[in-house]
Parts: structure tokens; C-alpha cells; sequence
């Protein structure tokens, strides 16, 4: 059931806004976190109601927001729950452009960055954005290598905010930040040995 406010008093809980994946608003309660500041919006799974993400903006927090978190949880869910076969031709024909977009929202760092990650210079990059065009086989395999290896990371921690922030920050283990690593197949072999020795006990 929607909301057409966007509000809702939360039993026990600060009040909070609460939104699908996709943005749209869900009367879904009792499932956040009582750390949760007032106004802070909520991403929700649309089937199973699991509460994906918190951003934490304070009372400014908008429904805009949200959409644009809410892309890139599409986006990645569409890599990894889909098989290797549709994962495969997906990669052959190449994804859209704009993914890029989301992606560079979600860890809040430079179209750029995440361009470099991939392989795609500036202005070819840009064009293909803003001409919605797609991207090569190589491009597109390394893009959705980030989302699944974000996937994986926010299984590890539990928590969408705590595996953005993983990723982000330099590893002593690796020497880097998880994420500038996934720009090689070696790099994102080493990420996943990280995650792995997280999720058996390990602190890396």
C-alpha cells in the first residue's frame, strides 16, 4: 500500500520516510533501525520488504534521493538475479550508457571514476550517456562487476550503507579501496578473498 505523504509515525521508531527501490512510497514499518534519524528515507525490497539502505540526510531527505539509490538497486539486481546465460548475451550486446549514472551516485564519487574503472574515456563516455547509447562488451562486464561485488559485499556486512562505505575506504589488506581494484580481473579477485575472509570471522 502507498502513502501519499510519504510519512508515517513508526512504532518505537523516529519517523521516517519509506520508499521501494523503485522509489515508490510503502507504508512498511517496524523494520528500521531505532538509530535512524528523523526524515533519514528508507530503501525497501518491493517483494520481500527487507530494508536494503538508510540515507541518513536529515530532514532533507527527498524522494528524489531515493529514486536515483533506487536505479542503482535495480541495476543491480538485474546482474545478479539473472543466469550465467542472459548474463553473458546481456554482456555481448552491451548495457546502457547511463548505468554509469547510477552507479556514480550510489558510492557518491565522479562519472569519471567509475569511467576510469571501466575503460571508457571522458568524452566517449559522456556521449554514450547523453546519446543513451550503449556500452562495448568490456565496458559493460566491468560495470556490472561492480554492482555484483557490491551485492556480495552488502551480504557480507548485512547493510547497504556499511558495504558502500567497505568499498570505499582503503584496505590495509589490499592496499587500496576495494572499489579502484575492479578495474582488473586480479584486482577483483583479491576484493573477493577480502569479503570472504570477513564473512568466516576475519577483520580486514
Amino acid at each position: 500500500m502507498t502513502s501519499n505523504t510519504g510519512r508515517k509515525k513508526l512504532s518505537g521508531v523516529h519517523e521516517a520516510k519509506i520508499v521501494s527501490a523503485t522509489g515508490a512510497l510503502l507504508e512498511n514499518d517496524k523494520r528500521v533501525d531505532k538509530s535512524c534519524s528523523a526524515g533519514a528515507t528508507i530503501l525497501v525490497r518491493p517483494q520481500s520488504g527487507k530494508v536494503m539502505s538508510v540515507i541518513r540526510r536529515g530532514a532533507g531527505a527527498t524522494i528524489a534521493a531515493a529514486r536515483a539509490e533506487g536505479h542503482f538497486v535495480a541495476f543491480r539486481d538485474s546482474v545478479v538475479q539473472v543466469g550465467a546465460a542472459e548474463r553473458i548475451n546481456r554482456i555481448r550486446h552491451g548495457i546502457e550508457a547511463r548505468n554509469i549514472v547510477h552507479v556514480s551516485e550510489h558510492f557518491n564519487v565522479s562519472r569519471d571514476t567509475i569511467g576510469n574503472i571501466i575503460g571508457i574515456a571522458p568524452a566517449t563516455m559522456n556521449r554514450k550517456i547523453k546519446s543513451q547509447a550503449i556500452l562495448s562488451p568490456s565496458e559493460s562486464e566491468k560495470l556490472e562487476r561492480i554492482a555484483e561485488i557490491e551485492a556480495e559485499a552488502e551480504d557480507v556486512f548485512g547493510d547497504g550503507n556499511k558495504a558502500r562505505n567497505w568499498m570505499l575506504k582503503d584496505n590495509t589488506a589490499l592496499g587500496s579501496a576495494p572499489l579502484s581494484l575492479l578495474d582488473t580481473e586480479l584486482g577483483t579477485v583479491e576484493v573477493r578473498k577480502v569479503l570472504n575472509a570477513i564473512a568466516y570471522g576475519g577483520v580486514v
